[in-house]
């Protein structure tokens, strides 16, 4: 399976929770405000300017630095120390009960692109559904997931507490290729080098691109033009 995969890695929930309780700050409302109604919001323990109300997970050549939050959590480093391999992004992400965030998808995150984005989940039910290309993923607390970013995916709380996710971005290297192959992954090749731009929605996504107008955003626009045969 490619949208999805169940890694073997399992953590303590009660540590989690333990140093969630630590978290003093405000958790700060996703950016993307277009494709959620509700609350789903985070905070950070590795961003891009190492402070913990930068959210914003980046689109590429980005470096990031651990947050305050993070020295003070020494089970969460433990976790981000057992994956052998380059750390991005690493926030908590809350789903705020009634919360749905609508089928979306994000540039960039994908195992053929280079960078993975895995969830762990330390307060959740079975009334919180998670789908991947429509396929629905139950994750259950403590276990890891990686899920394909780029396709389409989306997420509804009908619980009656909030969900709360341990979430990673990492580059994937030889050491987490082994892991994918062992655990049983497939991966397929996009023309684009992510699903979540094909020939239908090439140009907009450029254009999208253009008006970021970061040098990382160029550095994809070039790429994709290049893919397209411009």
């Amino acid at each position: 399976m490619s949208d999805f995969l169940n890694l073997p890695f399992n953590f303590d929930t009660n540590k989690l929770k333990d140093e969630l309780l630590k978290v003093e700050e405000v958790f700060i409302p996703h950016i993307n405000k277009s494709i959620y109604d509700g609350e789903w919001s985070a905070i950070s323990l590795r961003s891009i300017d190492g402070k913990e109300k930068s959210i914003y997970a980046g689109i590429g050549d980005e470096s990031f630095s651990d947050t305050p939050l993070f020295e003070k959590s020494p089970y969460i480093k433990e976790i981000a120390e057992s994956f052998k391999c380059e750390k991005e992004s690493i926030r908590f992400m809350k789903l705020s009960v009634g919360t749905n965030i609508r089928e979306h998808t994000d540039l960039g995150l994908s195992f053929g692109e280079g960078t993975i984005r895995i969830h762990i989940p330390i307060q959740t039910n079975e009334k919180v559904k998670f789908f991947v290309n429509k396929n629905l993923v139950q994750m259950l607390g403590g276990e890891t997931y990686y899920i394909d970013a780029s396709k389409p995916h989306s997420a509804i709380n009908k619980s009656n507490k909030d969900r709360i996710h341990l979430v990673l971005d990492l580059k994937v290297n030889k050491w987490l290729k082994d892991i994918f192959i062992e655990a049983g992954f497939k991966e397929i090749k996009a023309k684009y080098g992510t699903n979540s731009v094909n020939d239908n929605n090439i140009d907009e996504v450029i254009l999208n691109l253009e008006q970021i107008g970061s040098d990382s955003a160029l550095k994809i626009i070039k790429n994709l033009k290049r893919l397209k045969g411009e």
